[in-house]
């Protein structure tokens, strides 16, 4: 129940970044997953699985976006790319149900430590804070999963 809190206020915080947002790729992408999110706080399971593809699909626009970003440089380009990549990486291996997807969710660890790095620099990424804060708060959602695992 706290990470659909988690993940909710990360998505409410997106929804207000919305507006502050100027590049039209990143609102989009923004848009994509705050709905998203939405529909994965449904719990009906067609909706649930709607949702959580939509987010996967998101996840390829963010890689996509951290590409195509030319004004930022490499290191930037880098702190938006690595986290979409492992969460992708993580969420497509449990969407097909590949062996040691549990041992990979440790990674996620990565991605949240790339978003306290993008938080240093909030000036370069006013654009990108919005969706980079719902996939910290999902790998975080992860990072406490896998450690509850690895503790019980």
């Amino acid at each position: 129940m706290t990470h659909l809190l988690l993940i909710a206020l990360a998505a409410i915080f997106a929804l207000f970044r919305l507006s502050k947002t100027t590049d039209k790729f990143a609102n989009a992408i923004s848009f994509g997953m705050i709905f998203s999110v939405a529909l994965t706080l449904i719990q009906i399971r067609f909706v649930f699985t709607a949702g959580f593809v939509l987010f996967m699909l998101c996840l390829l626009l963010v890689i996509i976006y951290g590409f195509k970003k030319k004004s930022f440089n490499k290191f930037n380009q880098v702190l938006i790319i690595i986290p979409a990549f492992f969460v992708f990486v993580l969420y497509f291996f449990q969407f097909q149900h590949y062996p040691y997807a549990r041992a990979i969710g440790l990674s996620m660890i990565i991605p949240v430590l790339c978003y306290f790095i993008l938080l240093t620099r909030v000036r370069s990424f006013k654009n990108e804070l919005g969706f980079m804060t719902i996939i910290a708060a999902t790998a975080a959602i992860e990072v406490a999963r896998r450690f509850n695992w690895l503790m019980s």
